[in-house]
């Protein structure tokens, strides 16, 4: 049993000693656990790290931390010069902790784990533990728990959270696969910014060159490694060196770096790949538009789509109740879209949850919001080039017309000012009684410019159902079967535990929300009798 804090004030009052006081330098103990309250790079058996509080490495690089997202609290660790704080380790990303009331704790057992008040430990070291041992933050951003000799020097590293990357690939750690042990070193990219889960795309190293997939189908590949960089990445900046390791314990990619500079490769939601350096890798969805980027792996459109569809983020007006919704949180906003891309009945998509997760879709045609218009409601609205060049066409005739009648009132009107002024110039010459010319003016009437088109009616139509695919979750609705839309093969709506986000408000009626235990695919549906 752990002593509380609030013991410290009782300790002081019983004087225990000069020597406790000492202590308070670096860490304070209670009787069972250490609190270090100044920075320090390690932690060692029976001492912990308050919510509060920070480990720094020796050289400042790198500092690890508690923070919290949407609510919910994680540890993690960052660059300490990134006013961003943007996170490079994620100790707990599929298991966040509720409030502020936690610690990490290295206990006499060497075992490194989450204590919190929500639930049991979260250990992060299992079966990979010793009595004579230390967790140390290194300078290159790993995160260790070492055996110690009995003088005090590293034995051997017994765990490291370069073996449980995140979505951030850092110089020194690898990608690939330990054949000895089964461990598997890859990249997941979080599901959106707000939340660290894993989500939509991996990043894998297949021993000859680097392998993204989304959901479990390839989507780019970088090409085998090439004047220190891949043959299918254009880049200016060679700061890099490669090391690839073929042998019978493991095969691995990893890169380096020189000696001061920051690097990182980050796989962000949408499929980006880049370097914070300023290396662009893979842009956002540069491999959804059907085109052959060099690298991407061949996707084939379905039937009723053209390789020119793509996704607006536009304003129209509230349709009211989408056509479908999921609200399996392990869904992100590319989820959505692949999901409508490939389903010919739908026409626009959004996420569910604040904080960008879940999936709704319509499969209606949903007329754009004027300024001033109520109920107003940002959608991804798939269309193609043709649609949006149409769109820009009209604009483009429309800011032709009024720049027209612009370039008219201007060559018009110094004529007529012009005249005044020399009228006026002439009537203060010849005084008080001089003639200023006759200063009724003329009304000059303009060409009306008027931008047709429709809101469309607002009335609430019948709503129905996506054209169901193969396979799906079915419910029961007056006696009818329907069945929501999948993910597709490689993809995901099953049950996930202790995931919950926030609906918006008004899209999920009877204010239900997904079970923390167990999750179900569900919908809802509006219609008109």
């Amino acid at each position: 049993m752990y002593s509380s804090f609030g013991d410290f004030s009782s300790y002081l009052r019983m004087g225990q000693g000069l020597g406790f006081f000492f202590l308070i330098l670096s860490c304070v103990c209670l009787g069972g656990p250490c609190f270090c309250s100044a920075h320090t790079d390690s932690i060692k058996p029976g001492e912990g790290l308050q919510f509060s509080k920070l480990l720094v490495s020796s050289q400042g690089t790198f500092t690890l931390g508690f923070f919290i997202l949407d609510t919910r609290s994680y540890l993690g660790i960052w660059y300490t010069s990134d006013v961003n704080n943007k996170k490079v380790w994620v100790a707990n990303r599929d298991n966040p902790i509720s409030g502020t009331n936690a610690n990490l704790m290295l206990d006499g057992n060497g075992t490194l784990m989450i204590i919190h008040s929500g639930g049991d430990p979260i250990v992060l070291n299992s079966n990979q533990a010793s009595r004579n041992s230390i967790a140390t933050l290194l300078d290159s951003g790993n995160f260790v728990v070492s055996a110690l000799n009995s003088d005090g020097s590293v034995k051997q590293t017994l765990w490291e959270s370069f073996d449980d990357p995140t979505d951030t690939l850092l110089p020194g750690m690898k990608l690939g696969i330990n054949l000895k042990t089964g461990q598997n070193w890859s990249l997941a990219s979080w599901i959106n910014e707000q939340v660290p889960d894993p989500g939509t795309f991996t990043l894998e190293w297949n021993g000859t060159q680097l392998v993204m997939k989304r959901r479990g189908d390839i989507y780019w590949s970088s090409g085998i490694p090439k004047d220190r960089s891949f043959e299918f990445i254009q880049t200016h900046h060679n700061i890099y060196y490669f090391i690839s390791v073929c042998n019978d314990n493991e095969i691995y990619f990893s890169y380096s770096v020189q000696d001061g500079a920051i690097s990182k490769w980050v796989l962000n939601s949408r499929g980006g790949f880049f370097d914070t350096h300023g290396t662009l890798f893979v842009k956002e969805d540069m491999c959804d538009r059907y085109d052959k980027y060099p690298g991407c792996a061949v996707q084939e459109p379905p039937t009723c789509r053209t390789r020119d569809f793509q996704f607006m983020k536009q304003s129209v007006l509230n349709s009211g109740y989408p056509s479908l919704m999921n609200i399996d949180t392990s869904l992100g906003l590319s989820d959505c879209q692949a999901i409508c891309r490939n389903n010919c009945s739908c026409t626009a998509c959004n996420t569910v949850f604040t904080n960008g997760t879940g999936c709704q879709f319509w499969r209606d045609k949903l007329p754009r919001a004027q300024v001033g218009d109520a109920n107003q409601e940002e959608l991804y609205v798939l269309s193609s080039s043709k649609d949006t060049g149409n769109l820009w066409r009209n604009l483009s005739i429309i800011c032709g017309v009024v720049g027209l009648v612009i370039i008219l009132i201007f060559s018009c009107s110094p004529r007529k000012f012009g005249g005044r002024v020399r009228r006026e110039v002439q009537s203060h010459e010849a005084g008080a009684s001089g003639i200023a010319g006759d200063r009724e003016g003329k009304k000059v009437k303009l060409p009306e410019v008027r931008a047709t088109g429709s809101t469309g009616d607002r009335k609430e139509k019948k709503v129905k159902f996506l054209e169901p695919p193969a396979s799906g979750i079915t419910g029961d609705r007056g006696g009818k079967k329907v069945k929501p839309l999948e993910v597709g093969a490689s993809g995901t709506t099953g049950d996930r535990e202790g995931k919950k986000g926030q609906p918006r408000d008004g899209e999920v009626s009877g204010g239900k929300t997904a079970d923390t235990k167990k999750k179900k695919v569900t919908f809802l549906l509006r219609t008109d009798e």
